[in-house]
């Protein structure tokens, strides 16, 4: 094998070169890397482009190759971090169908970062197909060179895929900000490091007979707030999209309120929650509330309805069944989004309503998204359409406050002082308003009902809308600073009943904790784990992927020694036990 200088100064260049393009698109300081991340994120461009070369045993092929699909990688992750918050993440691959279908929502843009790189990408590209000469670097009978070169690519890939390498070399897990991470480490080492995750760690100590032993306490942890409340409500749980509480901090002031009609109601509980995903990741939050896990002890993006649930596995859903009630899950978008389809039987729904068989009229708003009063409207047709010898739960998650929030201008809401600044969010308080009016749908409607009746709706997540905008709304600046970032990970929820509702206030809690608030004030026993759950609120108010908050307001990381660690350990054996045990037996 006999390289020109032309072709050697093009395999040692190249990677280099579709690294720097790729980090200066996602909105990188190049001047701030170290040499370890460049090098790590080198060694593995590097290495998909011998391998492409010793597959095409063509130079110019495989750096067209090489630099289209990381270059792409680059520019898709740019798109998707500025749509929902978070890059692609190793099990989104799974989710192509859900990304395919929400696509037309969004408003894809051009910066400078992007246009500048794409322009010098394009003439990387043309000036590399002048120099080099058209030809293959290896005959028929090269074995030798192409057993050394796949040898060499081997110990470099093994090298660069380690975790614990790639760390030594500064590259680090952002778990509640991976799109820092991203721009900080480089993107193609983060998305392998974030590889590991793809398989949930069996925690230490882990057993069978460890999980069972913690549940066997015979310490009793039932929590019933409303020992008054009729037998077996009807139960209807609301998870709205993107509902966020931007007001509470005291930061901004706006032209209306837009929560004026939840807050003030009557025998309602109105409190807030830790999520543990921003900007997107709906089914995760849907899956904590349903089944009490948290995403805390799998990763920040790890999906259970795609890469754990294949058969059926415990949740909340299946105690009510037990309990005699008939369970439905609606939601006004496609069934496939999230493999909603094939998961919610298996943790115990019997029907499920999306789009493609709504019973009523679909009215769109301005993103092509149901909007929430026409969601009720198919809501109160389940409702009166049930069976009316069993009680009721029916589990809605909603579509209207989706992004992307720049497909239409809309502020009939306006940031005061702020006016036009911020068109995102001006976009998406308006919607936030009408969400608000049309809750009151809900609540005219089941004050009507014989039936008793209590009603949940919180918000999955905060939406992805100006950062200047939520830095404003709390008063921080950007920052790392983990217990300021979490209350960007903070979303409202409201508790209504067309029943007495008893006068308590629930201090803030995580999405993990809400069913069973509303087991409690529905008078409803849960189950062994709901009782472990319980066990564990007696010490902490919330626990999310960010950290935890004990009932004194204490916040603390994961990474830090508490008094709790050893309650925490016990809550990932029993959720490991929950999902994976369950599924094997």
């Amino acid at each position: 094998m006999s390289l020109k200088y032309e072709e050697i100064a093009t395999l040692f260049l190249a990677p280099f070169v579709f690294f720097v393009l790729g980090q200066y698109a996602f909105g990188a300081n190049l001047l701030g890397y170290r040499f370890g991340e460049v090098f790590a994120n080198y060694c593995i461009i590097a290495a998909f482009l011998y391998i492409l070369l010793i597959i095409t045993n063509h130079i110019k092929s495989s750096v067209l190759i090489c630099g289209l699909l990381s270059f792409g990688f680059s520019l898709a992750n740019t798109y998707i971090y500025a749509f929902r918050g978070s890059p692609i993440l190793p099990w989104d691959i799974a989710s192509i169908k859900t990304a395919l279908n929400v696509a037309g929502g969004y408003h894809f843009f051009l910066n400078s970062h992007i246009v500048l790189s794409s322009l010098l990408f394009i003439a990387y590209l043309l000036i590399t197909f002048k120099i080099l000469p058209k030809r293959h670097i290896l005959t028929k009978r090269s074995l030798y060179p192409r057993i050394s070169f796949a040898l060499c690519l081997v110990i470099v890939v093994s090298f660069v895929t380690s975790p614990t390498k790639l760390e030594a070399m500064g590259v680090s897990y952002y778990a509640w900000k991976q799109g820092n991470a991203y721009r900080d480490h480089g993107i193609v080492a983060e998305f392998l490091l974030n590889m590991q995750f793809m398989k949930a760690e069996e925690p230490e100590g882990y057993s069978k007979e460890a999980a069972k032993a913690i549940l066997d306490d015979e310490t009793s942890h039932v929590i019933i707030e409303n020992p008054d409340a009729p037998d077996k409500p009807n139960i209807i749980a609301i998870m709205n999209e993107s509902w966020t509480d931007f007001e509470e901090y005291g930061n901004i002031t706006l032209s209306e309120p837009v929560m004026e009609n939840i807050k003030g109601l009557d025998n309602a509980i109105f409190g807030h929650a830790y999520s543990s995903v921003i900007g997107g990741g709906t089914s995760q939050i849907e899956y904590e509330f349903l089944s009490g896990n948290t995403q805390t002890f799998l990763s920040s993006g790890a999906v259970p309805y795609q890469q754990y649930i294949k058969s059926e596995t415990p949740s909340f859903v299946w105690h009510l069944k037990e309990l005699g009630y008939d369970t439905l899950a609606f939601h006004p978008y496609y069934g496939n989004g999230w493999n909603r389809n094939k998961v919610y039987s298996l943790i115990g729904f019997d029907d499920f309503i999306s789009i493609e068989n709504m019973h009523t009229t679909s009215v769109y708003g301005n993103q092509d998204f149901c909007i929430d009063s026409v969601n009720y409207d198919e809501l109160f047709y389940l409702y009166e359409n049930r069976d009316e010898d069993s009680p009721l739960f029916l589990f809605n998650v909603t579509m209207q406050n989706h992004g992307g929030y720049d497909t239409f201008e809309r502020h009939d809401v306006e940031v005061l002082g702020h006016e036009g600044e911020f068109p995102k969010a001006e976009f998406y308080l308006s919607y936030i308003n009408e969400t608000d009016e049309a809750f009151m749908k809900v609540v005219d409607y089941f004050s009507k009902v014989d039936e008793p009746t209590i009603v949940i709706m919180y918000g999955d997540h905060q939406p992805w809308v100006e950062d200047e905008f939520v830095n404003l709304a709390m008063g921080v600046e950007d920052t790392n600073n983990a217990e300021e970032v979490i209350n960007k990970y903070r979303v409202p929820y409201v508790i209504w009943a067309n029943f007495e509702l008893p006068d308590v206030e629930f201090e803030d809690t995580s999405i993990n904790f809400l069913m069973q608030k509303v087991f409690g004030l529905a008078g409803i026993e849960t189950n062994d784990y709901g009782n472990f759950l319980n066990k564990v609120q007696e010490s902490l108010s919330s626990l999310s992927l960010g950290g935890y908050f004990d009932k004194e307001g204490n916040f603390y990381t994961y990474e830090e020694e508490s008094p709790y660690e050893k309650l925490i350990a016990e809550y990932k054996i029993l959720q490991y036990a929950n999902i994976f045990d369950s599924q094997d037996e």
